[in-house]
């Protein structure tokens, strides 16, 4: 019996906060995978995220082909209310255009970023700025004092360092 590789050739999408995010997965993918992923893009911790197909809740175990799912179906991400965890609505121009973005409080600032390359694809690395700052991705959102309604800018940084 010989063994292949899992070939990832199939995509889902998940609706969130009215965007849509593609993800490619396999046979074997598990919803605790794809919540893991959505983590980046969405900064919604996993144990925190209602994935549903249909009318269906999909519990961590299960996998994807296991519940009918197939390449381009769409899956819905809903957030749980949790007291302990606040997000915030941050506004992201890049100059063309903007976007409003939820993200938990006390995010990274390397987290944001990748939240934010999502709603950016194709673009080269992004720099984040607020009130004329350079965001270090070492650091969170709340140690520059982004909070609700902040506006943050986005610096597409091309080859050879220069906008």
């Amino acid at each position: 019996m010989s063994v292949r590789p899992e070939i990832l050739s199939a995509y889902v999408n998940i609706s969130f906060d009215g965007e849509e995010i593609r993800l490619p997965f396999s046979e074997s993918t598990t919803v605790a995978q794809i919540k893991q992923v959505l983590k980046a893009p969405t900064c919604i911790k996993p144990h925190l995220q209602i994935l549903t197909f249909g009318p269906q809740v999909l519990r961590d175990e299960m996998r994807l082909t296991e519940l009918g799912v197939s390449d381009g179906d769409m899956l819905m991400l809903q957030q749980k209310n949790d007291t302990s965890q606040n997000t915030i609505q941050v506004q992201v121009s890049n100059g063309l255009s903007s976007k409003t973005l939820r993200c938990v409080q006390g995010s990274s600032v390397e987290e944001f970023r990748r939240m934010v390359a999502m709603q950016y694809p194709g673009r080269g690395f992004l720099e984040l700025e607020f009130n004329g700052v350079v965001l270090d991705s070492e650091k969170r959102l709340e140690d520059y004092n982004v909070s609700e309604g902040a506006q943050v800018r986005v610096v597409e940084q091309l080859e050879g360092g220069s906008e």
